[in-house]
């Protein structure tokens, strides 16, 4: 299992984020975050429940407790609900790292190119 200022970092480059934008999101000084993805400084309880609800995860997750996303609240319009098989996707596919997603996308693209 990864550590919790490993996941920061994945999570916050995948969002496409820098420090500073990702502190200002969720509402701290940047400074603070920096020190949590160089394992210099813990995040308070209150700070883990703002990153988890701000990346849709758990907080056993940031911290390297489970591999498992934990349930993630997505939240959507009536027709765009996700079903169990969707959701799990969802959560297996965001475990891989860039080149992996890359693949997947382009089998499915060849899949539903045939449809």
């Amino acid at each position: 299992m990864h550590k919790f200022y490993t996941i920061l970092k994945e999570l916050r480059s995948e969002k496409g984020l820098t420090q500073e934008e990702l502190a200002q999101k969720i509402g701290i000084r940047c400074g603070t975050y920096c020190k949590w993805e160089q394992n210099r400084a813990n995040a308070s309880y209150e700070d883990l429940i703002k990153l988890a609800d701000f990346y849709q995860v758990s907080v056993d997750y940031l911290i390297g407790h489970t591999d498992d996303l934990g349930n993630v609240t997505v939240i959507t319009t009536q027709e765009n609900t996700l079903n169990k098989n969707e959701r799990t996707l969802l959560s297996q596919f965001k475990k891989l790292n860039n080149s992996e997603k890359d693949l997947i996308l382009k089998q499915i693209s060849a899949w539903t190119e045939n449809k």
